[in-house]
Parts: C-alpha cells; sequence; structure tokens
C-alpha cells in the first residue's frame, strides 16, 4: 500500500458528508489495564491483563458553513444526543474506511480577529470502531 496525503478524506454522519473539514483525528483506541500483580510475581514486576476497551473520542475541526448540511447535522446530532452512525472514509489509495456508532459530544464555533469563523465537534465512539476496505 502507498503512503498517501489526506486530501480527500470524508468523514460522514449516517450518508451525509461533513463539508469544509480541514482535520479528522481519530479513533484512538484504548484498553483498560487490569493489574494482576500477585506477591510472587516474577522478578518483582507487574503483571496486567487487557479489560475493556474504548474506541476514543473522534475530533473534528474545519472552517463554519452554515449552509452545509453535515455541519448541520452533527449540529442537530449534538442536539438530539442519539447515536449515530459514523464512517471517515479514506482517500481511494487507501481503499479502506472506519464505521462505528458515535455521539456528538461537543460542538463549538470560534471567530478570531485574523481568521476564517472556524468549528469544531467531537464525536464519542459508541461500541467497537470497525476498519475495513472499500470496494469500487
Amino acid at each position: 500500500m502507498t503512503v498517501t496525503a489526506g486530501k480527500g478524506t470524508q468523514f460522514l454522519l449516517a450518508t451525509v458528508p461533513v463539508g469544509r473539514l480541514s482535520s479528522i483525528s481519530g479513533v484512538a483506541m484504548s484498553a483498560d489495564q487490569i493489574d494482576v500483580t500477585a506477591l510472587d510475581s516474577m522478578g518483582s514486576f507487574r503483571e496486567y491483563i487487557a479489560g475493556f476497551k474504548d474506541g476514543g473520542d473522534v475530533p473534528l475541526s474545519g472552517f463554519f458553513d452554515y449552509s452545509d448540511a453535515g455541519q448541520q447535522a452533527l449540529h442537530d446530532a449534538f442536539q438530539s444526543g442519539e447515536t449515530q452512525a459514523c464512517s471517515i472514509v479514506f482517500p481511494t489509495a487507501q481503499a479502506c474506511k472506519w464505521a462505528f456508532s458515535g455521539v456528538v459530544t461537543g460542538f463549538e464555533t470560534s471567530i478570531e480577529v485574523d481568521g476564517a469563523i472556524s468549528f469544531s465537534a467531537t464525536v464519542k465512539v459508541s461500541g467497537q470502531p470497525v476498519l475495513s476496505a472499500v470496494t469500487g
């Protein structure tokens, strides 16, 4: 597989692409650590097993565009609090995507003197994210 630029990557809420994005972070998976160290653990080193896993947060940021259906959908999903189908579709050369259920836990606009009006949103992954091939 080839190393590719991020140009063309999309974040979709249900089937609606979010426009004017400049950054998509995540999926940032982690697992809880359960300490199973015993008084007779070999070499006096702590021992661990994996606990529950967490799909993490997916922070999004970009340029605010009130007319963009995807940005409106993010805002509406934040207001409703409902779990949504989400996906991060990588450029064609990568031929893969993340698919997951998510809850929009943050939505913010930002205005600065020497900059474009921006927005950011945070989507909390709910359940197991799936990385799979995209065909076609």
